[in-house]
């Protein structure tokens, strides 16, 4: 049977120390990594804008795509006069 324990104090916070600094570095290249990823597609869309013209930007055009579909949807359902629950949902995407 185990009576008693004694831990160094010292060993506690070099491991949480070290652990941080793990954790820190960590953080640092996702951020590093998002940063970057962000760069390159903000500079290729500035290639497409060049090449394309403003009004074509495959990233804009899908997320605008479904703002259009789901507004259609809402309208849709306001001119039926729905109550909110007398309404089945199909497939959502």
């Amino acid at each position: 049977m185990l009576q008693s324990v004694v831990v160094d104090g010292n060993d506690i916070l070099v491991s949480a120390k070290e652990t941080s600094q793990i954790s820190l570095a960590r953080m640092e290249a996702r951020e590093t990594a998002a940063k970057t990823k962000a760069k390159r597609e903000e500079e290729r869309v500035n290639q497409l804008k060049k090449v394309r013209g403003e009004k074509w930007l495959p990233s804009v055009a899908s997320k605008m795509k479904k703002e259009k579909s789901w507004e259609e949807w809402q309208k849709k359902r306001a001119s039926k006069g729905s109550d909110g629950g007398s309404y089945q949902l199909g497939r959502i995407c």
